[in-house]
């Protein structure tokens, strides 16, 4: 793992429905108004494995270690062929729908070893500098999907979603990069309170004296 990487890693988790593809390219189009050199990212990828994923969860995948070997495989060959050369470039900044912490969250509510996830993917991914974690209760999600008629995966129903929230305001608890943001709010609402942790953090400064690294240039304005 890159250590003295060059460029700055901003990852959107949380369940499903929370709005974080939504979130993402608000802030990718506020970056890139702003100078910035950005570029938006997603798991599963457009690649092989990413299509296979896709198919999986509309049909089901066939055990637990199919959904972890396909992931994970996913994952490998996007940081190899396009996370770490992004990252290793000045004043570029990648904007990430979804990473290893959903693996560890939802392959984890299924009964995969947490420890296991994370270790296996702190082998080869380089951890992100902020991942704002879009929580909310299950139900506001799947109420998004129902009335704008969205069709569900795998993945989406309650009990499930409540296990794998729980796993990830879990991560949340004991991972300082985590920024824990009301999802239940309305879209602008969520935009600002992003927008401004940002702003915090390209000046450097966090409340309680913990100073973050900072984002790639002195100002975010």
């Amino acid at each position: 793992m890159n250590t003295n990487r060059k460029g700055y890693f901003i990852l959107f988790e949380g369940i499903d429905g929370m709005g974080k593809s939504t979130q993402a390219k608000k802030l990718y189009d506020a970056l890139i108004s702003m100078g910035y050199k950005a570029v938006m990212m997603r798991e599963p990828t457009d690649g092989a494995f990413g299509k296979a994923i896709r198919e999986r969860l509309k049909s089901g995948f066939k055990n637990d270690m199919d959904e972890t070997l396909l992931f994970t495989m996913d994952r490998f060959y996007d940081v190899a062929f396009r996370i770490h050369n992004w990252l290793s470039q000045e004043d570029r900044v990648i904007v990430m729908d979804r990473y290893y912490y959903s693996s560890i969250a939802y392959q984890g509510a299924k009964g995969v070893d947490a420890d296991y996830l994370r270790e296996i993917n702190r082998m080869f991914a380089p951890e992100p500098d902020v991942v704002f974690l879009l929580d909310a209760p299950p139900h506001v999600g799947l109420d998004r999907k129902d009335n704008n008629k969205m069709e569900k995966d795998t993945f989406e129903n309650e009990e499930y979603l409540t296990r794998v929230r729980k796993l990830f305001l879990a991560e949340a608890a004991t991972n300082k990069n985590f920024v824990v943001v009301d999802a239940s709010r309305i879209e602008e609402s969520v935009h600002a309170e992003i927008i401004g942790h940002m702003l915090q953090r390209a000046r450097g400064d966090k409340p309680g004296g913990d100073r973050p690294r900072p984002l790639v240039r002195e100002e975010l304005e």
